[in-house]
C-alpha cells in the first residue's frame, strides 16, 4: 500500500508540470545603450529594466527605454518594442462571436529573428508565444489566438497572422496563396520574411541562435531539523519532547522554463536523530500510583522526495520560492525502546529492568513544504515536515507504535 501511495504521489507531481516561457535570465552578453555605450556581463530582464553584473563591478540597473539592443551568446539579439495589444485575444474562453476588445500598451523584450526593411521578432504574453512585425516603421502583432465555438466549446484557431501579413504586403503584389499554408513557428515565418525582403534596400540579417539554457541544477544542502515527538495519546501517559538533529543531502532540480521559475525537483537527505521522551501519570483510587514511561528512538533515515517548486518573487539576483514534496522515509538503521514502571514514588526513575519492549523502526510516507530565499547561487530554506509514524502500518496500541515525529528544518544550499 505504501509503495502504491508513493508511486501515486510521484505521478501527481510530474503531471502538474506546466511549461512556462520566459526571456532574458542570467545570460552572458552585451547591452548596447542608445548613446553607443556598451556594457558586458551577466544580464537579467526584470520588470522593464535590465540588470547587468559586470565582472568585479556592482550590478547596474538600466531602464529599457535607454537600451538600443541586447546581444547575447549564440548570436541571440533582443530589442524592446512597445505594442498596442488587444489582450482579450489571449483569453481562450472568449467566444468567437464576441467582438469585445481591450487594448493595452505593453513593452515586450523581443527576440530578433530577421532584420531588413521589414523586421520579425518573437516574444511572449501570459506565457503564450507570438510574433511582431515591424513594417514601414510601424510594429504589428502577428497572432494565432484561439476562441471558443458556440456549440461544442472547442477552441478554434483564428489565424489572424495570415490576414495581417496579406493586408500589409498585398500592395507589393504578394498573392494570398503565399500565406494560406503558412505555419505559426520560427522557421516558417523566418523563411517567409526572407522571401518578402528579397528586394530589401538593407542587408538581410537572420538570427537563428537559441538562448543559453541550464535546465538542471544541483545543490548540496546541510541543515538542522527541529523535531517534535509525541505518542498522540497512544500510551498511558502523555509523552512529548522536542529535539534538534542534523541532516544533509542533495537537491536536483529540472526547470521547465528559461527563467527557471517553475521546476520539478528530486531531493535525497540523510537524517540522524537520537530522541528521548518521558512522562508521568497519576492513577489509582485508594492508593495513589505513578505510572512512569520513557520512550527512546534513534536512527539514521534516508529520505528521497519529489516535488514541484515555484518562484513567485523574482528580482534577478534575489528570488523567493515555495515548493511542496512527497517523501519516503527509509530507515538505514534504527530502534525504538519503551520503558514503563508503576510505583508510589512521584519522582521519575527508570532503569533497564523496566524495558517493556524494543523493536526496529519502519519506513513511512510524509509530506513537506518549503519557503526559500536565494541570492545568486546561495539559498536559505525553511521547511515544514508533517508527522511521521515509524511504527507498523496496521499497528495499534502502545507496544507496537513508537509515536509520531514532525517539525521543521532550516537548510542552507549552494546551487551549481
Amino acid at each position: 500500500m505504501k509503495k502504491f501511495k508513493f508511486t501515486l504521489c510521484l505521478t501527481f507531481i510530474l503531471s502538474i508540470s506546466t511549461f512556462l516561457k520566459a526571456q532574458i535570465y542570467n545570460q552572458t552578453g552585451t547591452v548596447y545603450l542608445n548613446g553607443n555605450e556598451s556594457i558586458q556581463g551577466k544580464i537579467n530582464y526584470v520588470e522593464n529594466v535590465i540588470k547587468v553584473k559586470a565582472e568585479k563591478k556592482p550590478t547596474m540597473t538600466i531602464e529599457v527605454k535607454n537600451i538600443d539592443h541586447v546581444l547575447l551568446q549564440n548570436n541571440v539579439k533582443f530589442v524592446f518594442k512597445e505594442v498596442n495589444l488587444d489582450v482579450l485575444k489571449f483569453d481562450f474562453n472568449k467566444l468567437c462571436t464576441d467582438n469585445q476588445t481591450k487594448f493595452e500598451k505593453i513593452t515586450f523584450p523581443s527576440q530578433v529573428l530577421v532584420e531588413a526593411d521589414s523586421d520579425l521578432y518573437k516574444t511572449t504574453y501570459l506565457n503564450n508565444t507570438f510574433y511582431l512585425l515591424k513594417h514601414k516603421n510601424i510594429t504589428y502583432p502577428l497572432l494565432n489566438s484561439k476562441c471558443s465555438g458556440n456549440s461544442n466549446r472547442v477552441n478554434k484557431s483564428q489565424e489572424e497572422y495570415k490576414k495581417t501579413l496579406y493586408d500589409l504586403f498585398k500592395e507589393d503584389g504578394v498573392e494570398l496563396s503565399e500565406f494560406l499554408n503558412l505555419e505559426f513557428n520560427d522557421d516558417a515565418l523566418t523563411a517567409l520574411m526572407v522571401r518578402l525582403n528579397k528586394n530589401s534596400t538593407s542587408t538581410i540579417q537572420k538570427y537563428t541562435g537559441e538562448l543559453e539554457t541550464k535546465p538542471f541544477s544541483i545543490a548540496p544542502l546541510v541543515g538542522v531539523r527541529f523535531n517534535n515527538y509525541s505518542t498522540n495519546t497512544i500510551n498511558d501517559t502523555d509523552i512529548k519532547s522536542s529535539f534538534i538533529n542534523p541532516n544533509f543531502g542533495v537537491d536536483v532540480a529540472y526547470s521547465f522554463n528559461k527563467r527557471n521559475t517553475f521546476s520539478a525537483f528530486f531531493r535525497a537527505t540523510v537524517e540522524s536523530f537520537n530522541m528521548e521522551a518521558r512522562g508521568t501519570k497519576e492513577t489509582g483510587f485508594i492508593i495513589l500510583t505513578h505510572i512512569h514511561e520513557q520512550a527512546e528512538m534513534k536512527g539514521l533515515i534516508l529520505t528521497p522526495a519529489v516535488g514541484g517548486r515555484l518562484v513567485f518573487i523574482d528580482k534577478g539576483d534575489f528570488r523567493t520560492y515555495i515548493d511542496v514534496a512527497f517523501e519516503y522515509n527509509q530507515p538505514l538503521s534504527g530502534e525504538y525502546r519503551f520503558f514503563k514502571n508503576e510505583t508510589n514514588n512521584p519522582n521519575f526513575e527508570i532503569n533497564d529492568g523496566d524495558l517493556l519492549f524494543e523493536r526496529d523502526i519502519n519506513e513511512t510516507l510524509s509530506f513537506s513544504s518549503g519557503l526559500g530565499f536565494s541570492y545568486r547561487n546561495f539559498v536559505t530554506e525553511f521547511r515544514f515536515h508533517s508527522k511521521r509514524d515509524f511504527g507498523n502500518e496496521n499497528s495499534s496500541g502502545r507496544t507496537r507504535t513508537p509515536g509520531f515525529i514532525g517539525g521543521f528544518a532550516l537548510n542552507l544550499m549552494c546551487r551549481f
